[in-house]
């Protein structure tokens, strides 16, 4: 194989594509039981309505990893909750990337490299500040430690408040349909984990584009591109993006984004280097939503850091 994450994904396509044939292997099942009389042991042993939900599971799978599988560009790929700090791996999904310039009609060179700005600016953040790594991985393990003890608890009650969140009901405006699953300790964890991720992808996404103004041509037509895309979502992908959380990367972006321009709109450009001082430091999910109270917090002045 020509790139390492070929190799890497190759697990990935192969699950992919046994999943095919074990769809077309229960269809046929389906189809026998439902033209033919089956003895009635047969059936016993593999009913149809067993069949049919497995075959409905493994559709939605495979559509969720096809799904999946083709929007992901590249990745700083860190083991986050782990006894070993070993460090992060810079992987690109050529392919992907290739696909995209093709779809956006932008050169493929200055995309790659312009990919590659968002992603070494990740790297930057977790291997210039050590603090950073072990501070997300304590908030993620709490989460996955209460998250754990309550899907022992799961039962029918629990996934029909989940189908009533996808559906929307009972929503506020400022809450995911993830959230009105959480406990108020589990929604605090998630939102400051939120706040720290909308930093990291908007400082990515400010850092591809100052620094790709003089490393890569035609910057501004490929980011106006780029997010153009993310803006011209069909229904189905939104639906899709929203069922698997997606939707709340699609928002850190956007947040992200906004909240490092303001910044340095408010305080000047030195103050970004203000955000990764520690934990104390960076922004709550409140100062995400509203940058000037961080400037406040930091007792930052217009123009500069003081």
């Amino acid at each position: 194989m020509r790139y390492q994450t070929q190799r890497l994904a190759y697990p990935y396509f192969v699950v992919a594509l046994l999943l095919f044939p074990l769809q077309v292997l229960l269809g046929l099942w389906l189809a026998a039981n439902y033209f033919l009389t089956m003895p009635q042991g047969l059936v016993d042993v593999f009913p149809f309505a067993t069949a049919r939900a497995i075959h409905t599971n493994l559709l939605v799978l495979w559509l969720l990893l096809g799904f999946m599988g083709q929007r992901v560009l590249g990745q700083y790929d860190l083991a986050l909750i782990s006894a070993e700090t070993t460090p992060g791996r810079l992987l690109f999904v050529e392919e992907n990337i290739r696909h995209t310039a093709r779809a956006l009609d932008v050169p493929l060179a200055p995309f790659r490299t312009w990919i590659a700005l968002h992603e070494t600016t990740h790297a930057f953040e977790f291997e210039a500040h050590p603090w950073l790594r072990p501070y997300l991985a304590e908030r993620l393990e709490k989460q996955v430690s209460m998250l754990s003890d309550d899907a022992s608890s799961m039962g029918r009650d629990t996934l029909a408040a989940i189908g009533a969140a996808l559906r929307g009901e009972g929503r506020r405006d400022d809450q995911h349909w993830m959230e009105r699953l959480m406990s108020d300790e589990q929604r605090r964890l998630f939102r400051e984990t939120q706040a720290v991720m909308s930093l990291l992808e908007g400082f990515g996404d400010h850092v591809m584009d100052e620094v790709g103004r003089d490393l890569v041509p035609g910057v501004e037509r490929i980011s106006a591109r780029f997010h153009g895309r993310r803006e011209q979502r069909t229904p189905f992908e939104r639906a899709m993006l929203r069922i698997t959380g997606m939707d709340l990367k699609m928002e850190q972006y956007r947040k992200g984004e906004v909240f490092v321009a303001e910044i340095e709109r408010l305080a000047g450009a030195a103050a970004l280097r203000r955000l990764w001082d520690g934990p104390e430091t960076l922004p709550t999910p409140e100062e995400i939503e509203g940058p000037a109270g961080w400037v406040r917090r930091m007792g930052l002045g217009g123009g500069g850091v003081s």
